[in-house]
Protein backbone atom coordinates (compact mmCIF):
# COMPACT_ATOMS: atom_id res chain seq x y z
CA UNK A 1 0.00 0.00 0.00
CA UNK A 2 1.46 3.09 -0.87
CA UNK A 3 1.58 6.57 -3.16
CA UNK A 4 0.71 5.68 -7.04
CA UNK A 5 -0.65 1.89 -6.39
CA UNK A 6 -3.89 3.12 -7.94
CA UNK A 7 -4.85 5.45 -10.96
CA UNK A 8 -7.41 7.37 -11.84
CA UNK A 9 -9.29 6.40 -14.87
CA UNK A 10 -10.86 8.98 -17.51
CA UNK A 11 -14.50 8.80 -15.38
CA UNK A 12 -12.92 9.70 -11.97
CA UNK A 13 -11.01 12.99 -14.51
CA UNK A 14 -14.42 13.87 -15.50
CA UNK A 15 -16.38 13.53 -12.31
CA UNK A 16 -13.39 15.82 -10.28
CA UNK A 17 -14.22 18.38 -13.00
CA UNK A 18 -17.55 18.56 -12.71
CA UNK A 19 -17.17 18.99 -8.62
CA UNK A 20 -14.80 21.52 -9.21
CA UNK A 21 -17.54 23.11 -12.10
CA UNK A 22 -20.42 22.90 -9.52
CA UNK A 23 -17.97 24.35 -6.43
CA UNK A 24 -17.04 27.26 -9.15
CA UNK A 25 -20.83 27.84 -9.92
CA UNK A 26 -22.11 27.57 -6.66
CA UNK A 27 -19.35 29.59 -4.71
CA UNK A 28 -21.19 33.11 -4.28
CA UNK A 29 -23.69 31.22 -1.80
CA UNK A 30 -21.37 31.98 0.95
CA UNK A 31 -22.38 35.93 0.03
CA UNK A 32 -26.05 35.86 1.09
CA UNK A 33 -26.22 35.52 4.61
CA UNK A 34 -23.56 38.65 5.22
CA UNK A 35 -25.01 41.40 2.94
CA UNK A 36 -25.13 44.10 5.82
CA UNK A 37 -21.70 43.24 6.77
CA UNK A 38 -20.57 42.97 3.28
CA UNK A 39 -21.89 46.46 2.38
CA UNK A 40 -20.32 47.58 5.47
CA UNK A 41 -16.99 47.13 4.90
CA UNK A 42 -17.68 47.83 0.68
CA UNK A 43 -17.00 44.42 -0.46
CA UNK A 44 -18.23 43.93 -4.15
CA UNK A 45 -20.18 40.96 -3.97
CA UNK A 46 -22.90 39.75 -6.50
CA UNK A 47 -26.07 40.22 -4.16
CA UNK A 48 -24.97 43.72 -3.32
CA UNK A 49 -23.46 44.65 -7.33
CA UNK A 50 -26.28 43.04 -8.72
CA UNK A 51 -28.82 42.92 -6.62
CA UNK A 52 -30.82 40.08 -4.17
CA UNK A 53 -32.73 38.15 -7.46
CA UNK A 54 -29.78 37.75 -9.63
CA UNK A 55 -27.88 36.63 -7.23
CA UNK A 56 -30.50 33.85 -5.83
CA UNK A 57 -31.02 32.93 -9.55
CA UNK A 58 -27.74 32.82 -9.88
CA UNK A 59 -27.49 29.84 -7.42
CA UNK A 60 -30.30 28.41 -8.15
CA UNK A 61 -30.31 27.81 -11.68
CA UNK A 62 -26.73 26.41 -11.49
CA UNK A 63 -27.72 23.94 -8.67
CA UNK A 64 -30.94 22.87 -11.05
CA UNK A 65 -28.98 22.15 -13.90
CA UNK A 66 -26.05 20.48 -11.60
CA UNK A 67 -29.26 18.18 -10.16
CA UNK A 68 -30.16 16.88 -13.85
CA UNK A 69 -26.09 16.63 -15.08
CA UNK A 70 -24.62 14.79 -12.07
CA UNK A 71 -27.29 11.78 -12.03
CA UNK A 72 -27.00 11.70 -15.89
CA UNK A 73 -23.18 11.66 -16.01
CA UNK A 74 -23.43 8.36 -13.61
CA UNK A 75 -26.36 6.96 -16.07
CA UNK A 76 -28.73 7.29 -13.34
CA UNK A 77 -32.61 7.37 -13.62
CA UNK A 78 -34.75 10.29 -12.20
CA UNK A 79 -35.25 8.78 -8.94
CA UNK A 80 -31.90 6.63 -8.79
Amino acid sequence: AGYGQHALNRTADWWLAIIGAIIFTTLQMQDMPDVKGDAARNRKTIPLVYGDSVARYSIAVPVVAWSLICPTFWELGMLG
